[in-house]
């Protein structure tokens, strides 16, 4: 024969979710087992942490709202999906200024376009 369910209070479960409760310590606090909570009282338990997370977003956004330059960075990121930017990394290139040929250089790192080719002569 099994033992009688134990009188465990919806609205109290509730409240302890609300505070933060865990489940393993609603259901050490009514001296069950976590599956009874559970099976038992899982709707209380969801609206329970529910408000426990309006709660602490409300504390979050009233933070925010005085200024707390550390809680608009965290709402930004998670709430918004702002995140860090990347810094910019600057692409090395050669610029090569050609007088007198409107060409593209064949190669654009050897200053000279393949009509002027490089001047082995010294100009002095």
């Amino acid at each position: 024969m099994s033992r009688p369910p134990k009188e465990i209070n919806a609205e109290q479960v509730g409240k302890l979710a609300a505070m933060g409760a865990t489940s393993n310590e609603i259901a050490d606090f009514f001296e069950v087992d976590r599956a009874t909570i559970h099976r038992r009282f899982a709707a209380e338990i969801s609206k329970g942490r529910a408000q426990l997370h309006m709660r602490v977003r409300r504390l979050q956004l009233r933070a925010a709202e005085r200024g707390n330059a550390a809680m608009l960075i965290w709402l930004g990121k998670s709430i918004l999906r702002q995140g860090e930017a990347e810094p910019e990394q600057d692409a090395e290139f050669t610029v090569v200024i050609h007088s007198g040929c409107d060409c593209v250089p064949d190669d654009p790192g050897a200053g000279y376009c393949h009509h002027r080719p490089a001047s082995t002569e010294d100009p002095n």
